[in-house]
């Protein structure tokens, strides 16, 4: 796994894990930066965006894949996992199902008679020379002189394989799409300091101002938002935080091994989509439990980190923002007024007017509070509050309380108001 600043290259995090022969997990090797595979299905992108810049095929352009089975010489063939959902896709829709027929079908069309047009993009793409970053180790991606292809090699390169690439060549690429077209250097450098004194905070090296045009990066962004949205990546989707990135599941050498294949899932993509902060790749090596695909293995590594870096970071919370510059509370729970005002004053908003110790949002009003009268022998209401208060006023009242769920009270098995009998059991709701 390896996280990046989209717009600096500073990378923030990598983790690589092995498998010792007792089954448990260390830091072995450097995989994100040293070991180079088989890209699998995130390699169709970089195809996608040769094309597009080629001026061959946009999000439009329509493939035709048939059942999803595409004959290939001496009797092989390249096939989709499922049945397509029509015989013809779109470029946009192929790759947001992850079509292996219709992007092999394409580069077909296109690249099997001019293969230097499709090798000088992807050594524009930065996938003929090891990633340029501050470790030893770096492998040397593979990929053969367009002299040397075969007559099926654009088809199989175009859908990843016949080429190898290091995880942080895949996260560059795909950084820079992120980056509207600029392609920066991965970085563990945050700042250089000499005496205590810092030098130089500006690490960000441009690699290539421009890999693709305005254009291309439009559409390919729009494809990497409809493969969480309705395509193979439909697990990540959240309704708090956009994802945009794509799956992927390659088949891996098993060193001659004949028996069950040897897969590799990843997932690499960015988030928020719609202003890229963070680039992500996540890479799983023979995966063994809850399947091979991408978009389960990888993909929900990807989703759990995605998830904490956006807890952490509440420049990513557009509707607590807005509240706040408009001096609208947020929705805070019933119950004490002097909690309720301590959290409201951190936000730097109105507090309410009531002095009640007790106060309660109004009902159909999620920014308003009102006093909620607590008497000594009379049942509290304590829907809305948290469970710490609401046990806290129904026992010192001397009644015995229960609960069901988890969050915050959404009912009560007696109604407030209600005259209290010494060691009365009442069961509260937890929404």
């Amino acid at each position: 796994m390896i996280l990046m600043e989209t717009k600096t290259g500073r990378i923030k995090a990598i983790a690589n894990l092995g498998k010792t022969d007792s089954a448990n997990y260390h830091e072995l090797y450097n995989y994100a930066v040293g070991e180079a595979t088989e890209p699998g299905s995130t390699m169709k992108l970089a195809t996608a965006a040769s094309l597009m810049e080629d001026g061959m095929a946009n999000n439009n352009t329509p493939i035709f894949v048939g059942s999803g089975v595409l004959e290939m010489p001496k009797g092989s063939e390249i096939k989709d996992h499922e049945a397509p959902e029509t015989p013809t896709l779109t470029l946009k829709r192929a790759i947001e199902v992850s079509s292996n027929v219709a992007i092999a079908t394409i580069a077909r069309d296109h690249y099997v008679h001019a293969p230097e047009k499709f090798y000088e993009h992807l050594k524009a793409f930065g996938f003929t020379e090891p990633v340029q970053i501050e470790v030893g180790g770096a492998a040397q991606p593979i990929l053969n002189d367009p002299k040397k292809w075969s007559g099926v090699s654009a088809m199989y390169i175009a859908h990843g394989y016949e080429l190898t690439l290091t995880p942080l060549h895949t996260l560059q690429f795909y950084n820079t799409i992120a980056n509207n077209g600029v392609m920066v250097k991965p970085t563990l450098i945050e700042k250089v300091r000499e005496y205590n004194q810092t030098v130089d905070s500006n690490t960000t090296v441009v690699l290539n101002p421009k890999v693709m045009s305005d254009k291309t990066v439009k559409q390919l962004r729009e494809i990497l938002e409809g493969v969480v949205e309705e395509g193979t990546g439909k697990n990540l989707k959240t309704d708090y935080l956009k994802i945009a990135g794509k799956t992927g599941t390659a088949v891996i050498s098993n060193h001659g091994y004949t028996g069950n294949k040897k897969y590799q899932a990843s997932f690499v993509g960015y988030f928020p989509a719609d202003d890229p902060q963070y680039t992500m790749i996540v890479v799983v090596n023979s995966p063994s439990q809850g399947g091979y695909y991408g978009n389960v293995v990888a993909g929900s590594v990807f989703r759990e980190v995605a998830d904490k870096v956006y807890s952490l970071s509440l420049g990513m919370h557009p509707i607590v923002n807005d509240a706040v510059s408009q001096n609208i509370p947020p929705v805070i729970q019933s119950g004490s007024r002097e909690d309720i005002n301590r959290l409201l004053q951190l936000f730097g908003v109105n507090i309410p007017e009531e002095n009640n110790e007790w106060i309660k949002l109004m009902a159909n009003d999620q920014n308003k509070y009102i006093a909620n009268d607590i008497k000594a022998d009379i049942v509290p209401d304590v829907v809305g509050m948290g469970l710490k208060d609401a046990i806290y006023l129904l026992e010192s009242r001397g009644m015995r309380v229960e609960f069901t769920g988890r969050g915050n009270v959404k009912g009560q098995s007696i109604d407030a108001g209600s005259k209290i009998s010494k060691g009365q059991k009442i069961t509260i709701q937890l929404s």
